[in-house]
């Protein structure tokens, strides 16, 4: 006596993602899919468009197994905070994110690649967006500012030169 649908193929099922909450519209609802999401989330009332959850994913013991099943029922790639709490639920997410005091350099855009392809102070540049932004850790800024005296570069830092 049980409700039945009848598909043509598999059954519609697929989940998004808006900000932290999980949603799996009304007529793509297979259990299939719900059932993967209820490990992964607090249930929430459906809204007008579908079930919800709240990422929040309790111990898992096979994090990439489950996010390969996830990835069958998402369009494009995982969003970024379900793949990094999946993970780190699972005890693979290689420990805490450590902070360590940096700055934040504007190179002159005309040095910039000159600078980079430096053999001393192209390793300490670490990315920050544009080409002519760099980080540089605060442990290595006694190195940085010797070898850009040494090119006859001025270092300033805050708006003002550093000695």
């Amino acid at each position: 006596e049980a409700r039945e649908r009848a598909y043509r193929g598999q059954a519609p099922a697929r989940f998004e993602m808006v900000a932290d909450q999980i949603r799996v519209p009304f007529d793509q609802d297979a259990l299939t899919v719900r059932t993967l999401v209820d490990r992964i989330g607090t249930v929430l009332p459906p809204d007008g468009e579908g079930w919800r959850w709240q990422l929040a994913p309790g111990p898992l013991s096979d994090p990439e197994r489950l996010l390969d099943e996830l990835r069958r029922y998402h369009d494009g790639e995982l969003p970024g905070a379900l793949v990094a709490a999946v993970t780190a639920r699972g005890g693979e997410g290689g420990g805490a994110v450590r902070g360590e005091a940096a700055v934040l350099l504007t190179l002159p855009l005309a040095l910039a690649p000159a600078l980079r392809r430096d053999h001393m102070i192209g390793p300490l540049l670490l990315p920050a967006g544009p080409v002519d932004r760099a980080l540089v850790r605060a442990a290595d800024l006694p190195a940085l500012r010797a070898r850009l005296a040494t090119l006859g570069i001025p270092l300033a830092l805050d708006g003002g030169p550093v000695a």
